[in-house]
């Protein structure tokens, strides 16, 4: 879902930068709009903390900082707008990406419950599956 917004809001993030870079009042919103993303990235975080799924060798601010910038419009950008990946590779890479670098060893499966019905689980076992097969 978030994958399916930044089709549609990361395009316009240059725009509003260069906006931001002129109006004060841009800039205001656009920092109140990161810090409230940022926050809720650390919610998230939290819960899988509280889950005991978040590697050891992280606390939790490097762990949203992480989120944050792995799983930012720069990054869905760079990788499916100027590098022309498919969204579906993004989505499965990314959440091998993010997996590995937010969850314990333990936590980490392409065959997992607790993500096997979200859209990046699917792109990852399809892209785990092609390269298997290859």
């Amino acid at each position: 879902m978030v994958v399916d917004i930044y089709r549609r809001i990361a395009p316009l993030r240059e725009a509003v930068i260069g906006a931001a870079s002129l109006d004060s009042a841009v800039a205001a919103q656009l920092r109140t709009v990161e810090a409230g993303r940022k926050a809720g990235l650390g919610r998230f975080v939290a819960r899988i903390d509280d889950l005991g799924g978040q590697r050891a060798d992280l606390n939790a601010d490097r762990a949203t900082d992480l989120l944050f910038v792995l799983h930012g419009h720069e990054t869905f950008l760079g990788l499916v707008v100027v590098a022309g990946w498919p969204v579906a590779e993004f989505k499965a890479r990314q959440y091998q990406l993010l997996c590995r670098a937010l969850l314990t060893d333990a936590s980490v499966s392409a065959t997992g419950e607790p993500t096997r019905d979200l859209s990046f689980h699917a792109a990852w076992i399809a892209i785990s599956d092609r390269e298997r097969d290859r």
